[in-house]
């Protein structure tokens, strides 16, 4: 039967109805339909993983194979020719869970005049909720950025001058007790601001050609002496045959030591720090074709915990005792302005290795 889409009678001043694909996988609504004898013609892919039922289970299924509501929906709209544009519905999904739908239907008429079926389209109102509240988080973390430079900025200014008295006071009484311990905390407060400053108003630098693998080995050296204190061996395999890149090298150095400093802090004593590079094709390339460069910094230390695997760069969070929780969001911020991508992969027990991916320049003409 041919049939054609076109508004009720009941309301004729109503645009014609723009229906989605139900075969378009890229769909976030359920999309179920019936024709006039009132068995299922359509059902598509959301709709099979919500209510649990295969397509092939259900196409030319009758209607009463549906929950309740959508039942109830769907027998009102064929049998008036009206279409619902909004009702809520919420049917069980599984002993302890609840789908809270949002349900539109429209009526189908043939070309003889007769309503032919319905159909009707479903939002997870919770998904969509999810969604809202994620845009509220960003918008109140970009005031929070807004507000955290501008407190941490002046921080800054009046340290300068604390700091100064306190080196001032320790050159003339170097014996005094705790000068040593304030002075300390003091340049942890101040790497701390620095790091607020760089999270909130991350700053481009100036990007010129550079070598990958000199500034891996730019910071390998400032950890060096560390190395032997903790019991930790060093294994560096630095064979992309590749490593220039347009880039800053000091924030380059700053997100390498910040990875290589939790690698050190994750192990403790008696472990294995290895650094590699090599030069992978990007998504869907060819190997012929490869333009990017991945360095791999692999610890031996006890793993991170699967619960908090995806908080590991959300800002602030830290497990460490005196840790800030913006090392890993600034080493991500750093890489993402390069124009590259960093993941990770850990193991509890078995150690954690980070992957970072930057794009290599272009070889000279």
């Amino acid at each position: 039967m041919v049939t054609t889409y076109s508004p009720s009678p009941a309301m004729p001043e109503q645009p014609e109805p723009r229906l989605p694909d139900p075969t378009d996988p890229g769909l976030t609504h359920a999309i179920i339909a019936i024709d006039a004898a009132r068995r299922i013609v359509a059902f598509n892919a959301v709709a099979q993983s919500w209510f649990g039922r295969a397509a092939s289970e259900m196409l030319d299924a009758p209607l009463e194979e549906l929950p309740g509501p959508l039942i109830e929906a769907l027998n009102e709209t064929l049998s008036r020719g009206e279409a619902i544009p909004e009702r809520l519905i919420h049917i069980p999904n599984g002993p302890d869970s609840i789908l809270n739908l949002r349900l539109s239907t429209v009526a189908m008429r043939g070309l003889g005049g007769g309503y032919v079926g319905a159909i009707a389209v479903l939002n997870d109102l919770d998904r969509a909720g999810g969604f809202d509240r994620k845009l509220r988080q960003v918008d109140r973390l970009a005031s929070l950025g807004t507000l955290a430079a501008g407190i941490a900025h002046e921080i800054k200014n009046a340290l300068v001058a604390v700091r100064s008295f306190v080196d001032l006071l320790i050159s003339k009484s170097p014996e005094t007790k705790f000068t040593e311990v304030v002075s300390r905390e003091i340049r942890r407060i101040d790497t701390l601001v620095s790091q607020m400053l760089r999270f909130s108003a991350p700053d481009r630098g100036t990007y010129s050609p550079i070598s990958v693998h000199e500034v891996i080995g730019q910071s390998l050296q400032l950890v060096q002496r560390e190395l032997p204190e903790r019991q930790i061996t060093l294994q560096c395999s630095l064979e992309a045959r590749a490593d220039q890149i347009q880039g800053d090298p000091s924030q380059l150095e700053q997100a390498f030591l910040n990875i290589v400093f939790n690698a050190l802090d994750a192990m403790g004593t008696n472990g294995q720090l290895r650094i590699a590079s090599s030069v992978v094709a990007p998504e869907g390339g060819e190997k012929a074709q490869a333009s990017l460069i991945e360095i791999s910094i692999a610890d031996t230390g006890a793993g991170i915990p699967e619960e908090i695997h995806d908080r590991l760069f959300e800002p602030f969070f830290t497990t460490k005792a005196n840790g800030s929780g913006l090392g890993l969001t600034i080493t991500r911020q750093i890489i993402e302005e390069h124009g590259g991508t960093i993941r990770v992969e850990s193991e509890p027990a078995h150690g954690t290795t980070f992957y970072l991916r930057l794009p290599l320049a272009p070889p000279p003409a």
